[in-house]
């Protein structure tokens, strides 16, 4: 069986599978034929939405934004003029893997934080990197710390222009960085072309070496991403293998997207979508790096209301030879997880098609969590680790829900 078969196979028994679990056998047993089947309906299975706690403080807090991975949730609180305090929040939620228990930890925050614009930050495993503006300097600095001891002030610098060993032609950092694993990666201008785009890339294994992520190690490029007016990155997400990068072109009438796929290995970049000649438009999309394959990652993507997955094996695969994994036209909001190596963990929320029952569900291991309608409604955006699920409301705000 050759390679395309296989992966075929392996897609087309998984969503079998997903089918038998989800939907649900509606025979009788034998010799009962006669009576009469009423399905149940799903037991409603997760807890009411609820806020993220915050530090306490004199007024209002609220929350930027949020990421979990595995048992840690970060998030960035929002400035206040008035009061000054640490823009970035460590939670461990415990060995119990979930919010709200008694084996919580207390909330850490990143003293170094204080005061200044966190312009985004990422975590994966037990490390997290975050770009942050910085007094004395004149553009902004890429840090790291362990999550385990980044209230210490032991942070480490990776990245700064103004930096002695920065390459001539290196501009300002712009606000986008990502890590997966020890590699962590990050958006720059070029200084002599403020239309061109770059990444910068470096590797924990390698510090004190080139290509390492101590400030004064050499980074690596991948150029030029952007030259072309009026595109900007929306998106940079990452895997040890391959980069992938989300694309705006801001132009009259319509504005138009691109998926990049970056090859970390020969620093090359390839289209991998392209809105105007895909006639599709992609909503979300995640990268995992998948564990004992033939290939290196799953991309899955989501374009209208449409769930696909490709094998990234080289960084020069196409969107338009994704494999389908959900075409149900009523997912609404989908996510994957990436504290994972396997295929399929994905989740989303879909209605029925009669807009009269409301679900969350996961794709592996397949389950259905009923939903009511008011907390349905209130779902923008989610990501999830686990049974655990972040949820962005349409009004801005993160929410919590557990789901068994």
């Amino acid at each position: 069986m050759d390679k395309g078969n296989l992966l075929l196979a392996i897609v087309t028994l998984a969503l079998f599978t997903v089918f038998i679990a989800l939907v649900g056998a509606k025979f009788t047993p034998s010799g009962t034929a006669s009576q009469p089947v009423n399905p149940q309906l799903p037991t409603p299975s997760c807890t009411a939405l609820r806020d993220l706690p915050v530090p306490s403080a004199p007024i209002k807090q609220s929350i930027n934004s949020a990421k979990i991975f595995g048992k840690v949730i970060t998030y960035d609180m929002a400035n206040q003029a008035s009061y000054p305090q640490p823009n970035l929040i460590i939670l461990n939620m415990g060995e119990d893997n979930r919010l709200y228990t008694s084996d919580d930890k207390p909330l850490q925050k990143i003293e170094e934080t204080n005061g200044v614009n966190v312009q985004d930050f990422d975590l994966s495993n037990e490390t997290l990197v975050w770009i942050q503006d910085s007094t004395g300097l004149t553009s902004p600095i890429l840090k790291r710390c362990l999550l385990d001891s980044c209230n210490s002030n032991t942070s480490s610098n990776i990245f700064y222009t103004d930096n002695q060993y920065t390459l001539p032609d290196i501009g300002n950092l712009e606000s986008r960085v990502s890590i997966s694993g020890s590699k962590i990666a990050w958006v720059v201008l070029d200084s002599t072309n403020s239309i061109i785009r770059k990444i910068m890339f470096c590797d924990l294994n390698k510090n004190n070496y080139t290509g390492g992520c101590i400030s004064t190690d050499k980074k690596q490029i991948i150029n030029p991403i952007i030259q072309q007016q009026n595109e900007y990155i929306k998106k940079l997400k990452i895997t040890e293998n391959f980069g992938y990068v989300l694309t705006e072109t801001s132009a009259t009438p319509n504005s138009t997207t691109k998926l990049y796929i970056l090859n970390f290995n020969n620093l090359t970049a390839s289209i991998y979508y392209d809105e105007a000649k895909d006639i599709s438009l992609i909503k979300e999309f995640e990268p995992i790096q998948i564990e004992k394959q033939s290939f290196s990652d799953a991309l899955y993507v989501w374009d209208d209301e449409n769930v696909s997955i490709s094998f990234i094996e080289n960084g020069m695969e196409s969107f338009k030879k994704r494999t389908p994994l959900l075409t149900n036209k009523m997912v609404e909001t989908f996510t994957a997880e990436r504290d994972t190596k396997n295929l399929f963990e994905i989740a989303w929320k879909e209605k029925d098609i009669k807009n009269s029952q409301y679900y969350l569900k996961k794709l592996s291991p397949p389950k259905s969590h009923l939903l009511d309608n008011t907390t349905y409604e209130k779902i923008n955006g989610m990501s999830y680790s686990k049974n655990n699920f972040l949820i962005n409301n349409l009004n801005g705000s993160y929410k919590y829900t557990y789901c068994d």
